[in-house]
C-alpha cells in the first residue's frame, strides 16, 4: 500500500490498488492524486487528511461507475443503431421500389439495387450520371419542373415521366415521389412502376375512341346513355340534332333528359319506360315525336349494368322510321280506298 502524506497507511478497500479486478482508472487517479499531494506537502502548503482522501476517491469511484454505465448505454445505443442502419440498407437495397438520391444539378448520387436492375447496369455504373438522361424527350420539361418544385417547396413532389434505357426496350411508366434532404443539396426519389397501369388507360382510352366513333357512324341510330336521375351520360350527334329539330333545344352532359321532352305526353311516356328499365325490365316501342307528330322512332330501352350487376342508368337506342311509317300510312290509305271496289 501507498502511504498518506503523513505516512499512514490507507485502510479502506478502495485504495487496494494492486488488486486485480480494481478499475485501472481508478489507480491512475489516485496515482495523479498522491503526487499532487507529495508535491503540496513537500511546499508546505497544502495538506489533505486520510478522511478527506477517501471521499475524493469515493466520489471519483461514483463518477467512474457512472461512466460505465452511459459506456454500456452508449455501445447499445450504437448497436441499435447499426442494427436499424443494417435493416434500412437491406430495406433499401432489396425493396422493389425503385429508390435516388439526386443532387441539385439532378445527379444520381445513390440508387438501390431495383433501380439499377431497372435501368440495367451496375449501380457504380451510374454514380454521377444525369438521371433526366433516360427521361423521355416529351416528358423531361415535366421532370425537371419536378425536380426545381422538390428543392423549392420543401413538401412531397410528384410526377408522372417515361424513361427509355435503350432502343430495345419498351418504355417504361414511373411514378416519382421526392422530397429535398436536410441540407437542400440531395433529394430522395421514389419510383413505382405503372406502366401496366398507364396501358391499361391507354388500352380503355383506344377502346372508348372504337366505340365513340362506332356510335356516332350510325346515321340512323340514335343513342343516348342516362343515369339514375334521368341525366345525359352520352349521347350520339344523331340524338342531338334529332333533339335541336324536335324540341329546338341544345342539349348537354349532365342535362336532366325529361326537361328536354317538351312534350309532358311523350315526357309521360318515356319516363314510363326509362322507369322499367331501372327496375331491369327490357322494354321497346313506337314513338311519335314532334311538336306536330312528324317523326317516327322505333325505340328500345335497356338497364346497364355494372360489375356488380347492380343497375346504374338505361340506354335509349332509336331508329328514325319516320320514311317507313309514311310508307306503312300511305299503304293503309290505298288498301282502305280499294277494299269497298274489291267487294
Amino acid at each position: 500500500m501507498n502511504p498518506s502524506a503523513d505516512g499512514r497507511p490507507f485502510k479502506n478497500n478502495y485504495l487496494r490498488m494492486k488488486n486485480e479486478n480494481y478499475p485501472s482508472i481508478i489507480s491512475i487517479l489516485r496515482q495523479r492524486v498522491e503526487e499532487l499531494l507529495k508535491i503540496k506537502a513537500t511546499d508546505g502548503v497544502w495538506y489533505i487528511s486520510e478522511e478527506e482522501m477517501m471521499k475524493l476517491l469515493e466520489e471519483l469511484e461514483k463518477h467512474y461507475v457512472e461512466l460505465e454505465l452511459q459506456n454500456k448505454e452508449l455501445s447499445v445505443a450504437r448497436l441499435t443503431a447499426q442494427e436499424a442502419a443494417d435493416k434500412y440498407a437491406e430495406l433499401y437495397d432489396f425493396s422493389p421500389s425503385f429508390y435516388f438520391t439526386l443532387s441539385r444539378d439532378g445527379r444520381i448520387t445513390e440508387l438501390n439495387l431495383s433501380a439499377s436492375e431497372m435501368i440495367g447496369k451496375e449501380r457504380k455504373d451510374l454514380i454521377n450520371i444525369p438521371f433526366d438522361n433516360f427521361v423521355s424527350d416529351d416528358t423531361r420539361p415535366i421532370f425537371n419542373h419536378f425536380l426545381s418544385r422538390v428543392f423549392t417547396s420543401n413538401t412531397r413532389e410528384t410526377c408522372e415521366i417515361t424513361l427509355f434505357f435503350n432502343e430495345e426496350m419498351t418504355p417504361l411508366y414511373l411514378q416519382l415521389t421526392g422530397i429535398s434532404g436536410k441540407n437542400d443539396e440531395q433529394c430522395l426519389l421514389s419510383g413505382a412502376d405503372i406502366t401496366e397501369h398507364k396501358q391499361a388507360i391507354d388500352t380503355t382510352k383506344r377502346s372508348q375512341v372504337f366505340l365513340m366513333s362506332s356510335l356516332e357512324s350510325l346515321k340512323n341510330m340514335i343513342i343516348h346513355f342516362g343515369d339514375q336521375n334521368y341525366r345525359y351520360l352520352y349521347f350520339n350527334k344523331a340524338h342531338r340534332d334529332s333533339m335541336k329539330n324536335n324540341y329546338h333545344i341544345e342539349i348537354k352532359l349532365g342535362m336532366n333528359i325529361l326537361d328536354c321532352i317538351r312534350s309532358e305526353k311523350e315526357r309521360k311516356i318515356f319516363k314510363e319506360n326509362y322507369d322499367h328499365a331501372l327496375r331491369g325490365e327490357s322494354r321497346s316501342n313506337t314513338w311519335i315525336s314532334g311538336n306536330h307528330g312528324s317523326s317516327f322512332y322505333e325505340i328500345f330501352f335497356n338497364p346497364i349494368m355494372n360489375e356488380e350487376n347492380a343497375i346504374i342508368g338505361v340506354t335509349i337506342m332509336s331508329m328514325d322510321i319516320t320514311d317507313r311509317k309514311r310508307v306503312e300510312i300511305e299503304l293503309e290509305k290505298w288498301i282502305n280506298m280499294f277494299k269497298p271496289k274489291a267487294n
